[in-house]
């Protein structure tokens, strides 16, 4: 028994590791501002010319899409990267090791989705006046945070206090990615139906 526990406390130690690597890999992903371009008021058009056909001749029509991709691929790497847990797979596993049974399992999990629900919108509305790259660090930091927290917790409270930043994290990026690619379609095509 205590041979088992060792080895899936190796495993644990080195999937937390990955998920730091990974956060940290995250983090300078998001520090690389993407080209940017003026916006449509800055190239004086006026609005009867945000339609693309009008805009641009019929074979550049494509010309907003590839503009609007190349914008936008360092927050789909850093979506990718963030969404790419293998934590998910053994985490329930790991908190019947530290002493977790059904019950407080559960209790977690709520704790998580409260703590989420609650920070959700005073994350969106931070995202919205002050920046929204910079939600998008706090969410990085957030998930270094909880990753070392949760990996290293041999108790429930531990554990709480990570899954809780855990929250804090889906709570900061929940609404800003949509929010971003909203904005750069916008200011690339001066249209919301692209979105």
């Amino acid at each position: 028994m205590l041979s088992s526990e060792s080895n899936m406390r190796s495993i644990i130690a080195r999937i937390s590791r990955h998920v730091l690597l990974r956060s940290i890999h995250l983090l300078l992903i998001i520090l690389v501002q993407p080209p940017t371009t003026p916006s449509l008021e800055r190239r004086n058009l006026t609005p009867e010319l945000h339609d693309p056909a009008v805009y641009y001749p019929i074979e550049m029509t494509a010309i907003p899409n590839r503009v609007v991709q190349k914008r936008l691929r360092p927050l789909y790497i850093a979506a990718f990267f963030q969404g790419f847990v293998l934590w998910y797979s053994i985490e329930k596993l790991f908190m019947q090791t530290i002493g977790f049974n059904d019950g407080l399992i559960a209790v977690a999990t709520v704790i998580y989705i409260i703590v989420m629900l609650i920070a959700n919108i005073p994350f969106g509305v931070l995202a919205d006046r002050w920046s929204r790259k910079g939600v998008l660090y706090v969410a990085s930091l957030a998930l270094i945070m909880a990753s070392l927290i949760c990996g290293s917790s041999h108790s429930f409270w531990p554990y709480v206090v990570g899954i809780s930043i855990w929250g804090i994290l889906y709570a900061c990026y929940a609404g800003t990615y949509d929010s971003i690619v909203y904005d750069v379609v916008i200011e690339e095509t001066g249209l919301n139906e692209e979105f």
